[in-house]
């Protein structure tokens, strides 16, 4: 098991992998930065939009890996009854 998830590593995209992190900050930062003034306007927590953008972030990497892991013929057959 140990030997799978090493060989699994050193098949990841090095630097994708970066881009994709380096984003997702951005983006939580983008967001903390510009949601600053809605929250004191509508008297909120100040960090209300920061965490929701971070739940939905998390929910998505958690979808993207789900997808990774199933296989591909079984999306296949679901994808086949949505369609027909």
């Amino acid at each position: 098991m140990k030997l799978k998830i090493k060989s699994q590593i050193k098949e990841v995209d090095l630097i994708l992998l970066f881009d994709v992190m380096a984003l997702l900050i951005f983006g939580l930062v983008s967001v903390a930065s510009a949601s600053f003034p809605t929250t004191i306007k509508y008297d909120v927590n100040r960090f209300y939009y920061l965490i929701r953008q971070l739940v939905w972030m998390v929910l998505g990497i958690f979808s993207v890996l789900f997808i990774i892991k199933v296989n591909k013929n079984f999306i296949k057959k679901i994808l086949i009854g949505f369609f027909f």
